[in-house]
């Protein structure tokens, strides 16, 4: 993280802690995530303000980048209490096929695939066991729930076991 994001980024929890919201004008909390977003190299996202609405807007290059744009924006809600922020930001689709590739790696499986589709990882494939597809399940899950900007995605398991041998 540059040093004008992470300025701006403890700028904005001494804040959120202190309970104190500093007087600002009415283009500050754009000017302020203008800031941050340079600071931060996220070139994909366009902040406006139309009256007292300051409209976020664009596309984050990975997951992480999304929850500290986040964080700076509930930091600047608290600061400018007036102010109503709207956020249309949303994660690359090369994020999520990135990690659509992380979790088929770490399946190890060439009968098994998963892919990104919406809002959800689609596995797909047959399973040589309810042990392997048991296991390919948990794995996405485990990936899944440790990205917080993953909360509304889901994993739909469309495997099939492969026959018993005879």
């Amino acid at each position: 993280m540059k040093q004008t994001s992470l300025s701006l980024f403890l700028v904005a929890i001494a804040i959120l802690f202190s309970g104190q919201a500093p007087a600002c004008s009415e283009h500050a909390p754009v000017d302020q995530l203008k800031t941050y977003l340079k600071g931060a190299n996220m070139d994909g996202v366009q902040v406006k303000s139309i009256s007292n609405v300051v409209l976020i807007e664009g596309e984050v290059a990975t997951p992480a980048e999304a929850v500290k744009l986040q964080k700076v924006v509930e930091g600047l809600q608290l600061t400018e209490p007036k102010v109503k922020f709207q956020s249309s930001v949303t994660v690359s689709e090369k994020a999520w096929l990135r990690l659509a590739e992380t979790i088929q790696r770490e399946i190890g499986s060439s009968d098994i695939t998963l892919q990104f589709k919406g809002k959800s990882f689609v596995l797909e494939g047959t399973a040589q066991s309810e042990f392997v597809a048991d296991r390919a399940v948990e794995i996405a899950r485990t990936h899944i729930k440790a990205e917080p900007a993953l909360a509304t995605f889901t994993i739909l398991d469309m495997m099939r076991l492969a026959p018993p041998k005879p």
